[in-house]
């Protein structure tokens, strides 16, 4: 699982055990909870929509997630300011870049409260509500750096979910000045069709003052424990769905097994196993994994929707270019209500159009 977001994210003034994010991974690999998840923190103070967006496409491919989580701040629409800017960004959606410099540094001697004049030009402001008024384009930008998310999440295959995240400055009342703001988010989630969490309604009627750092403004540790609290079953919710395949009864016999495939299941714990698989002459894209465990009078074929990247195998038995390897890996715990109790031998079988291959493995299963 990735977090993208910023400072917030990131967990400035509080300690790294601390984090949202480290309070989510310790909960989801505690004992009962039957997951192995690896939670990795990639907040950046000072990043907004579209820098995330560049880090996501840099990181999937190292750690390929199952689940994205977007944490969005009411100043994510903001250029970020924490290094100099990009002038292609700056002036993205300037007709004329120049009259636009001279607006901004008219503006910044003359009217540095209140601008006179309105460029085009996108330079950070701690007005954080200007950049979402109708003729702004820093809203424009964040909208579509969000819609480039979910389009590569979809692409890729991993699950996204989107947290709005309040202003700990604010007080949590009625005087709370951004609700536009989770409101416009919220919107563009729904247009986008992505899951969105709006933790606001979580602190309403708190004192802020207890969520923040003194004299900072950022969350505190209580706030990042209260923030982990709220989304640990949307998030437990969101990654079972997304490594959880379906799973098929058979009478014992029913199963084709086909030819042999070429395999190993090389990591068991007795709750879930890891391995790779492969056809002869087969593009491993295009072939589907079922884990089979076969029982006394019944078989039960669960379909492998979590697949890994293994290129240790292809260094070792790929070299004749025969074989393109799959690796997989299933929990088996989290099927244990569908399955009988009952001691099960595992194997594997890829399927690829009308071919079929079948290995059996040395372990077992014990549901009970």
């Amino acid at each position: 699982m990735l977090v993208l977001g910023d400072s917030y994210t990131f967990g400035w003034a509080v300690n790294d055990v601390e984090t949202y994010s480290a309070r989510l991974e310790a909960t989801l690999n505690s004992p009962g909870a039957h997951l192995m998840c690896r939670v990795i923190n990639l907040g950046v103070p000072g990043y907004n929509t579209l820098q995330e967006y560049e880090v996501l496409r840099a990181e999937a491919a190292l750690h390929r997630p199952s689940l994205v989580l977007l944490a969005y701040t009411v100043n994510d629409a903001e250029p970020q300011w924490t290094v100099p800017a990009n002038p292609a960004h700056t002036y993205a959606a300037s007709c004329l870049w120049l009259l636009d410099y001279f607006i901004d540094r008219l503006n910044r001697s003359l009217f540095p409260e209140r601008p006179l004049f309105h460029g085009r030009a996108q330079e950070h402001s701690s007005r954080y509500m200007q950049g979402f008024a109708a003729q702004s384009p820093k809203w424009r930008t964040s909208r579509a750096s969000l819609c480039d998310i979910g389009a590569f999440c979809r692409s890729e295959g991993v699950a996204l979910l989107v947290v709005m995240l309040p202003d700990f400055t604010q007080r949590f009342d009625s005087s709370y000045c951004y609700t536009t703001i989770h409101h416009t988010v919220g919107q563009w989630c729904g247009e986008l069709e992505i899951p969105f969490i709006d933790l606001l309604p979580c602190f309403l009627g708190c004192d802020h003052e207890e969520y923040w750092v003194a004299g900072d403004g950022h969350p505190n540790q209580g706030a990042h424990e209260k923030v982990a609290a709220h989304l640990l079953e949307p998030v437990r919710r969101a990654i079972l769905a997304s490594v959880m395949g379906l799973i098929e009864e058979m009478p014992l016999g029913s199963i084709p097994c086909g030819g042999a495939c070429l395999g190993c299941i090389d990591a068991y714990d007795g709750r879930a196993v890891q391995g790779w698989a492969a056809l002869e002459d087969t593009d491993s894209a295009q072939s589907r994994i079922v884990v089979l465990l076969a029982g006394v009078d019944r078989t039960y074929r669960v379909a492998v929707k979590r697949r890994l990247a293994r290129p240790d195998v292809s260094r070792h038995y790929g070299v004749d270019g025969l074989y393109d390897h799959a690796g997989f890996w299933v929990c088996l715990a989290l099927y244990a209500e569908a399955i009988k109790p009952g001691i099960y031998k595992i194997g594997v079988q890829v399927e690829s159009g009308d071919r079929m291959g079948t290995m059996w493995s040395s372990h077992g299963y014990a549901a009970e």
